[in-house]
Order: C-alpha cells, then sequence, then structure tokens
C-alpha cells in the first residue's frame, strides 16, 4: 500500500490503492481487526485495491489487508480512512415567509412583497457561495453568483436559486430551491 490514510467527506467514493505479485489464491480487508470484507482476486489479475462509494461516517477505521498464498499470507500497514461529514445548513427566512419542502427536490419558498431589503440567512459552514439564475438566452444560463462567511444573502429576484456551504472541514453541502413572491 502507498501511503497511511485518507480523509474525505462523507457520500465520496475511496479507493484504498495495493499492489500484490506472485502467485496469489485470495485477498481479504479488514476492518478495525473485525470481519473481513472480501474481494475476490478477479480475472486477468485484478488489482486488490479496495474501492468503496458512498462512504458513511461509520465507515472511518483502520484497514488492513491480507494476501493469501501457497506460500502463507501477508498482511499489510493499516489505511486509516476518516470520513468527516457534510455541514448541517439550516436557512432562515424572514417573517410571513413561506417553505415548502425539500423533500426529495426543490424547496419552494414564498416570500412577501416587495422584495426590497429581504434576507435570507444560512448557516452551519464557514464559506457560503449562492448561485441564481437571472435568464436564459439560447440555451445559456447567465447567472449571479455571490459568496460570503457570513450566510447573509439579499433577495432581489424571483426564481431558482442554489447554495453550496462549506464546513470548517472542507466538506460542501448545496441546497437548492425556487423564490417566489405571494
Amino acid at each position: 500500500m502507498s501511503n497511511s490514510g485518507s480523509a474525505v467527506c462523507e457520500g465520496s467514493w475511496v479507493t484504498i490503492p495495493a499492489i500484490a505479485a506472485g502467485p496469489i489464491t485470495g485477498y481479504q480487508w479488514f476492518k478495525d481487526g473485525g470481519s473481513g470484507l472480501p474481494v475476490s482476486l478477479g480475472v486477468n489479475g485484478q488489482t486488490p485495491a479496495l474501492t468503496l462509494s458512498n462512504v458513511q461516517l461509520a465507515q472511518s477505521g483502520s484497514y488492513r489487508l491480507v494476501i493469501s498464498s501457497n506460500c502463507g499470507s501477508f498482511t499489510s500497514t493499516a489505511f486509516a480512512l476518516t470520513v468527516n461529514p457534510k455541514p448541517t445548513v439550516v436557512l432562515t427566512f424572514p417573517a410571513g415567509s413561506l417553505v415548502i419542502g425539500p423533500g426529495s427536490g426543490v424547496a419552494t419558498i414564498t416570500l412577501p412583497t416587495p422584495l426590497t431589503g429581504v434576507l435570507f440567512g444560512a448557516s452551519g459552514g464557514v464559506l457560503y457561495e449562492r448561485i441564481i439564475v437571472i435568464d436564459r438566452v439560447n440555451g445559456y444560463e447567465i447567472r449571479q453568483v455571490d459568496s460570503n462567511a457570513n450566510g447573509q444573502f439579499s433577495v432581489t429576484r424571483t426564481g431558482p436559486f442554489r447554495l453550496t456551504v462549506t464546513g470548517a472541514n472542507g466538506c460542501q453541502r448545496t441546497v437548492e430551491g425556487m423564490v417566489q413572491t405571494q
């Protein structure tokens, strides 16, 4: 194994690299000294690298590879995997707003009119980036991008928005919504 660890954000893909040579009869990954995660040898010399998709916090730990051959077995050094959480995003809207969703899709936020001086806020991170679609021309979107460290954004128009919040650990969560007026 080429390095001793990695830190990633939840939901990422992780490949723990490993190279083995010789007459290998099998290999198996073990997490925290527990039961093995079976990995088959495969066809045409497939490498014993372990790939984990959509990693979750519970998958943080120490991974070891045991390679078996006719001459015995070899256990690798530990690979420490740290899975960091995405930030929890809390949005706040002015009094009189109606928020529906998001459920599994996009939240709809109905704001009182007029939009003059209306702010919405976000918390849960250290960096906030809002993208709003200003117009669509010939299949292209014209976007306005605003970013700051305080999570406060002025609402000047209706339409879709996307807000990406970056946590102190560098992990990001994106929420989407549609702003409309009453």
